[in-house]
């Protein structure tokens, strides 16, 4: 009998930053979502494409050298009626 070959789930990249690295996190809180812009170089590639007939999956590691918070802007509320007045403009 053959044994079935499970998939498991990808894994998603994590990121470990201090105080230090990124100042802003001592006022996040848990579960929340956050932006950041993050300058990366990268120094390993690996790519398994000694089997021409598997998928090839490249993995790579990189070094972070600086990153930052980006700040959410909050939606134009007057965006809307901006978009009316310059319709009643044309008219």
């Amino acid at each position: 009998m053959a044994k079935e070959k499970i998939e498991l789930p990808q894994m998603k990249p994590s990121l470990y930053v201090n105080e230090k690295d990124l100042p802003d996190i001592k006022d996040w809180k848990v579960g929340s979502e956050y932006s950041l812009k993050v300058k990366v170089k990268m120094r390993r590639l690996a790519k398994d494409d000694e089997n021409p007939k598997k998928k090839v999956m490249a993995t790579a590691s990189f070094d972070v050298l600086s990153m930052e918070s980006i700040k959410e802007q909050e939606p134009d509320k007057n965006i809307k009626r901006k978009a009316i007045e310059e319709k009643s403009k044309k008219y």
